[in-house]
């Protein structure tokens, strides 16, 4: 449906479209692109693909969406019910942009309850940690509120990067079917894969 002219046409009129490719055979890209989507998929961890988000200016994502029946039109009339319902993220973020300390927390902490949980959980962990951080005294509950979560999440972040490292390690020689050569190069790496799930995570990971 993207490449139809009716969404050519109009989407550009209210939003700045980027595709990101992930192809399984690495080969087919440059070093340089797989490097910048290895950091973007640090940044964006989604689940599946294609995955649709819909961010601000800054690339912070306020929707995510998929396939939807009805054509470009349909679509773009749900797209813009999405950005619609985003405003208050982006009026908070913007509120946010000159404030320090606890008021800083206070309009970051309003920016994420615009949001849906699982939004906030998957997207936005660096203001997560922000928040922490600036209530690190406590004093406006909104440490006690994400500490826990933000660490269970660079948590999981962590051992799912090493997974992928792993896959990429041993999938070529899977895939010949080289199970004792597979082995082996779990063998060699899996000492440096641990170095990198370190015990505890914390807020000072992330972006």
């Amino acid at each position: 449906m993207f490449s139809l002219e009716a969404f050519q046409t109009n989407a550009p009129k209210s939003f700045v479209l980027v595709k990101i490719d992930y192809p399984r055979n690495k080969d087919l890209l440059p070093a340089a692109i797989h490097a910048q989507n290895q950091a973007l998929r640090s940044e964006y961890p989604v689940q599946g693909f294609p995955t649709i988000l819909l961010a601000d200016c800054e690339g912070r994502p306020y929707a995510t969406t998929g396939y939807e029946p009805g054509g470009p039109e349909k679509y773009m009339t749900s797209l813009a019910e999405l950005k619609k319902n985003g405003e208050p993220f982006a009026t908070a973020m913007k509120g946010a942009a000159d404030k320090q300390g606890a008021e800083r927390a206070a309009a970051l902490e309003a920016a994420l309850a615009s949001l849906p949980a699982e939004l906030v959980e998957s997207f936005h962990l660096a203001t997560m940690q922000e928040i922490v951080k600036l209530d690190a005294d406590g004093k406006l509950g909104l440490k006690e509120k994400y500490e826990t979560k933000v660490k269970e999440i660079v948590e999981q972040r962590e051992i799912e990067a090493a997974a992928n490292m792993l896959q990429e390690l041993i999938g070529p020689h899977m895939e010949a079917g080289e199970g004792e050569k597979a082995l082996a190069k779990i063998d060699e790496v899996l000492p440096e894969i641990k170095k990198q799930v370190p015990e505890g995570g914390g807020v000072e990971q992330g972006k």
